[in-house]
């Protein structure tokens, strides 16, 4: 679980994740906090699922089911907030 509740660090913990998890071999695709997860097809469905565990289990954050909408997915700026919004 990380403990560092910075904005800038939970950036780069969700950039590395999904640079690993999602983009191993696209690397021509440029990440930032404000890529369109969705809209760029970086993530799709099953890959929320991934995200989702790996936002509670790094983070130490229970996510409720009216949480798991578009709007908190979209970017991962959009994530932070989510995520700040629940420590």
């Amino acid at each position: 679980m990380t403990t560092n509740s910075e904005p800038s660090a939970i950036d780069q913990a969700l950039l590395a994740f999904i640079r690993k998890q999602f983009l191993y071999d696209r690397t021509e695709v440029e990440l930032t906090p404000e890529s369109r997860l969705f809209q760029e097809s970086i993530i799709d469905s099953v890959g929320i699922l991934q995200l989702v565990g790996f936002v509670e289990n790094t983070f130490g954050v229970t996510l409720r089911p009216d949480d798991l909408v578009l709007k908190n997915f979209e970017t991962i700026a959009a994530v932070r907030t989510l995520v700040l919004n629940r420590l």
